[in-house]
């Protein structure tokens, strides 16, 4: 799969898709303006992440996992 970037903003998203495990080369996501509350592991896997815009969502704790897989990729 050669997908690096999604944007869908603004969609009323309560979650993150789960499909997103199998992006594994997705660079960047922009989920901004959504009601996501949990990533549920849904990035877990994207070793080449690089930006993940998540603002305005209603997540009330992120996973040190995340953070180590965005501080390594940067």
């Amino acid at each position: 799969n050669k997908l690096v970037l999604i944007h869908a903003s603004n969609n009323l998203l309560e979650k993150l898709p789960q499909d997103l495990k199998n992006l594994q080369k997705i660079e960047s996501l922009f989920f901004q303006q959504n009601l996501i509350t949990s990533l549920d592991g849904a990035v877990s896997k994207s070793k080449k992440l690089k930006r993940l815009q998540l603002s305005n969502n209603r997540i009330q704790m992120v996973s040190f996992l995340i953070l180590f897989i965005l501080i390594r990729n940067c």
